[in-house]
């Protein structure tokens, strides 16, 4: 059937189809687990939380829920500048100095989760219904919403360390779906853009290969040898014994916000 309008377009059905390509697998909560410590060493200097943050520009009498939190890039430095954050994840090592293991799935009004004055699902929309995901973060939010999710090819996942290995890597969706999602729900979602450096530190040549490595699913011994050597071709080991890794596609985060629906 040909489309007319680009209001035909079913977004959220393009969605779901786009992660049936990918062909890297989401992480699941042993994995974040696993990720946690590291992940929290990198939290409190973080220079993408210092962007969003700016972005997002909070207020001392605010309230915020924070999905997806992760260690607290973001919660923990919005609870130095909020009245309150509240702040879930499904990880449990993720949360060990945070909150609540919550997951999209669950019911957060039986946990007793709160509106918010803002939401935020910052680099955590990993959900197979979008639309019912942006729809969950309205209900709780009073003043704005904020998602952030990659942006094309510039995201997470390195792929040149992909193509070093043999692998192709299909990126999966990106923010432009649920910013068209938002418009056909009839919000007026703003769009920024949070340009993250192609360098990266780590404290050890250990931490930074085990950074890249994390990437990929059921390595073999073969493509692990071929991940050291892509490592050590775009990597700098300094006199201290830190690593700096010089990726050729620096991340880009596209920071989506809107003020949520509410009935008359």
């Amino acid at each position: 059937m040909q489309l007319e309008r680009i209001q035909d377009l079913d977004w959220g059905l393009l969605w779901q189809q786009a992660r049936k390509k990918q062909n890297w697998t989401g992480k699941e909560a042993a994995d974040w687990d696993k990720k946690a410590p590291s992940f929290a060493e990198r939290a409190a200097s973080s220079a993408y939380a210092e962007k969003f943050i700016a972005l997002l520009s909070p207020q001392p009498e605010w309230t915020v829920l924070d999905v997806g939190c992760g260690t607290g890039t973001l919660a923990l430095p919005l609870a130095a500048r909020c009245r309150a954050v509240t702040a879930l994840d499904f990880s449990a090592g993720m949360l060990s100095i945070l909150e609540r293991q919550l997951s999209w799935q669950d019911d957060w009004q039986q946990h007793d989760v709160a509106t918010h004055d803002v939401v935020v699902a910052s680099r955590s929309l990993i959900v197979p219904d979008l639309h019912q995901a942006l729809e969950k973060l309205e209900h709780y939010a009073r003043r704005m919403v904020i998602v952030a999710d990659k942006v094309g090819h510039h995201g997470p996942f390195d792929p040149d360390a992909f193509t070093a290995i043999g692998r192709t890597l299909e990126f999966g969706p990106d923010y432009i779906y649920p910013f068209n999602l938002l418009y056909q729900m009839g919000r007026l979602p703003k769009v920024d853009y949070i340009h993250m450096e192609a360098e990266q530190l780590y404290s050890s040549w250990a931490e930074a290969l085990a950074a890249c490595c994390w990437m990929f699913n059921g390595l073999s011994a073969e493509e692990e040898q071929k991940i050291e050597q892509y490592v050590r071709s775009i990597a700098e080991i300094k006199a201290d014994g830190t690593v700096i890794v010089r990726r050729r596609n620096a991340p880009i985060w596209a920071y989506i916000s809107w003020q949520p629906k509410r009935d008359c």
